[in-house]
C-alpha cells in the first residue's frame, strides 16, 4: 500500500493571501535583509504594502488572470514583493535567472510570454536584445537604476487603487500562481505550473510536518538559494509562514555563510550540500560565532548521512534533510534522529508515496527499490505547454514518476538511491553514484566527490570517481579501499579514480554529471 503523510485542513485561499496577512501584528518588525554591503531590509508591513501597491500597478497596466509577468532578480528584497504583487494582479510569476544569455532568456520568454519583465539592473542589458525580439514584451521595470526606463521603486512610491487587487476573484485550484523551470538535470528544463493551491498546500504540510517555531522571537533564517528557483523562493515563503526575519544572500560562499551567521546570529541555516560539507571539514568555523544556530537544513542534493551526523555534532544543532522537487514541494523530511539521516525523513503530510517497480510498474514491497511517484495537492498539474512531457510524468491515476530511486523501509522511512537517468549500468546490473558517493565520503581524507559510468564495449559502463582532497596524503588506492571494504563486487571503480580540485556542481548544489562526464573524455 501506499504510505500516506496524513491529512491536514487546506485553507482555500490564494498564496498571498494566505501568507501577507499573517504577519501584519509585526508591524514594523524585519522581514527581509539583504546580506550586502548596504544590507537593503524590509519590515512585514512593507512586505504586505509594497505588494498590493504593485499589484494595482499591474492591474492599471491591463495585466489580468491568464496572463504572466517575468521577474528576473538576484535575491534582492524586491524580488519578494515583486512576486506577491504579480500573484495579486491575478497574473503569474514566471522566475528567470538574470544571469541568463540572450539565447536561454528567449527560450524561456517564448514558453510563457509575459507581458512584462520586472528586472534586476544587471540583467537589463541582455532584456533589452531580448525584447527587441519579442514584441509581446510591453515594458521593462527596473530594481535598481534605470536609464530610461521606469523603476519597480517609482511603482511603489506612486498612488494606485489599491481596491483593485481585493476585486480579483481567484480559482484556487486552477489559477497559476507561479511558473517556475525545472532543474534539467535530465533534459531541456521545463516550465512546471504551480497553481494557489498547489503552494498553499506545500505550506501548510511543510509547517504542519516540520514543527518549525512560529512567532518565536529571536528567530532568524539565512538562505542562499537563488529565488528564481523552488529552493530559494521555497524558504522565503516558509519564513513568512512561522514570522521569522530571513537573511538572503546574493552568493554560495562558506565565508560568507560564516560571517553572516556571526553578524545576525542565525539561528535556522537553510543552505545548499556543498556549504554543509565545508561545515564540517573547515577550521575557519572556529574564527567565527556560530553558537545561535538551532537548525541547519540542506536540499538539492543528496548528502551522506556521515556528514550530516558530523554536522549536529559539531555545532549541536537539528539537522533535518528533507526531500522536495520543484514540481511538487515538500516530499519528506527527516527530525535529526540518528535512526533517519540515513533517509530523507517520513512522508510530509498530505503526500502519498510509493515506490514502483522499474520494470513493470507494479508497487514495490517494503524495502524493494524502485522509481519514487507520489500524488497529493502541492504536486503540479503538468508542464506548461508541453502535453507530451505531463503525459509521460503524470500517469491516468494522478501519480507523478519523480525519476528518484528509492525504497521505503517497515517504519515508512524514504530512501533516495539515485536519479533513474543517472543510474550506471554495470553488465547489466544498475550501480548508484549517490552510493558509491556516500561511501567514498566516509574516508577521512575526502573532501568531496562525484561518480559517473564511463563506456566500456563489453561492460557497458564502468564507475569512475572524481575526488577532491582533504589531505594531499590521500592515494587512489586508498580510495579503491575504501569502496572495497563497503560495496559489492560490481560496485567497485573499474573505471578509475581521478584527483581534482573540485566538483562541477551547479547552484543549486547538484553534481553536474555531464561535465564530470566531459573531464572523463566522454562526449554527451
Amino acid at each position: 500500500m501506499p504510505v500516506y503523510g496524513g491529512d491536514v485542513p487546506i485553507p482555500n485561499v490564494t498564496i498571498h493571501d494566505f501568507l501577507l496577512p499573517r504577519n501584519l501584528h509585526k508591524e514594523d518588525e524585519i522581514a527581509l535583509v539583504e546580506n550586502t554591503v548596504d544590507s537593503k531590509s524590509l519590515t512585514f508591513r512593507q512586505i504586505h504594502d509594497h505588494a498590493k501597491k504593485c499589484g494595482a500597478f499591474l492591474i492599471e497596466m491591463g495585466v489580468a488572470k491568464g496572463d504572466f509577468v517575468a521577474l528576473c532578480a538576484p535575491n534582492v528584497v524586491e524580488f519578494t514583493t515583486a512576486m506577491f504583487g504579480i500573484m495579486s494582479s491575478g497574473a503569474a510569476v514566471a522566475p528567470c535567472n538574470p544571469k541568463f544569455s540572450e539565447g536561454e532568456m528567449l527560450q524561456q520568454f517564448q514558453i510563457t510570454e509575459p507581458k512584462y519583465v520586472i528586472a534586476h539592473e544587471d540583467a537589463v542589458p541582455t532584456l533589452i536584445k531580448v525584447q527587441s525580439k519579442l514584441p509581446f514584451i510591453k515594458e521593462i521595470f527596473v530594481i535598481g537604476e534605470s536609464g530610461n526606463l521606469r523603476t519597480f521603486d517609482s511603482i511603489i512610491q506612486s498612488q494606485h487603487d489599491l481596491s483593485a487587487v481585493d476585486k480579483i476573484e481567484f480559482n484556487t485550484e486552477k489559477d497559476l500562481a507561479l511558473i517556475p523551470y525545472s532543474s534539467g538535470t535530465t533534459g531541456m528544463p521545463k516550465a512546471v505550473m504551480l497553481t494557489h493551491r498547489n503552494l498553499v498546500s506545500a505550506m501548510v504540510a511543510y509547517l504542519k510536518h516540520s514543527r518549525w517555531p512560529v512567532d518565536q522571537p529571536g528567530t532568524c533564517g539565512y538562505m542562499d538559494r537563488p529565488m528564481y528557483h523552488v529552493g530559494g523562493f521555497g524558504c522565503v515563503l516558509l519564513s513568512l509562514s512561522v514570522g521569522m526575519k530571513l537573511v538572503m544572500a546574493q552568493e554560495v560562499d562558506f565565508v560568507t555563510t560564516l560571517k553572516a551567521v556571526d553578524k545576525y546570529k542565525v539561528t535556522h541555516l537553510m543552505t545548499l550540500p556543498p556549504i554543509m560539507i565545508q561545515l564540517v571539514n573547515s577550521k575557519d568555523c572556529a574564527n567565527y560565532d556560530t553558537s545561535s544556530l538551532k537548525y541547519i537544513t540542506g536540499g538539492g542534493a543528496s548528502m551522506s548521512p556521515d556528514i550530516l551526523i558530523q554536522l549536529s555534532d559539531k555545532f549541536h544543532v537539528t539537522v533535518a534533510p528533507a526531500y522536495g522537487m520543484t514540481e511538487a514541494g515538500s516530499i519528506s523530511m527527516s527530525r535529526n534522529a540518528r535512526e533517519t539521516l540515513s533517509s530523507v525523513g517520513y512522508i510530509t503530510t498530505t503526500v502519498e508515496v510509493k515506490i514502483a517497480d522499474l520494470t513493470t510498474g507494479d508497487e514495490c514491497k517494503t524495502g524493494e527499490r524502485g522509481e519514487i511517484v507520489i500524488r497529493g495537492p502541492q504536486v503540479t498539474p503538468g508542464y506548461f505547454k508541453n502535453p507530451e512531457a505531463t503525459n509521460s510524468t503524470i500517469d491516468a491515476d494522478g501519480w507523478f514518476h519523480t525519476g528518484d530511486i528509492g525504497y521505503l523501509d517497515e517504519k515508512h522511512l524514504l530512501y533516495i538511491v539515485d536519479r533513474l537517468k543517472e543510474v550506471i549500468k554495470y553488465k547489466g546490473t544498475q550501480v548508484a553514484p549517490a552510493e558509491l558517493e556516500c561511501v567514498i565520503l566516509k574516508h577521512p581524507k575526502v573532501a568531496d566527490v562525484g561518480v559517473v559510468g564511463i563506456p566500456h564495449p563489453v561492460d557497458c559502463e564502468l564507475p569512475k570517481a572524481f575526488v577532491v582532497k582533504k589531505d594531499t596524503t590521500l592515494t587512489k588506492d586508498e580510495v579503491d579501499d575504501t569502496v572495497r571494504d563497503h560495496l559489492a563486487d560490481y560496485k567497485q571503480l573499474r573505471g578509475g579514480v581521478e584527483f581534482v580540485e573540485s566538483i562541477p556542481r551547479s547552484e543549486l548544489g547538484k553534481i553536474m554529471r555531464n561535465q564530470l562526464k566531459k573531464m572523463a573524455g566522454v562526449a554527451n
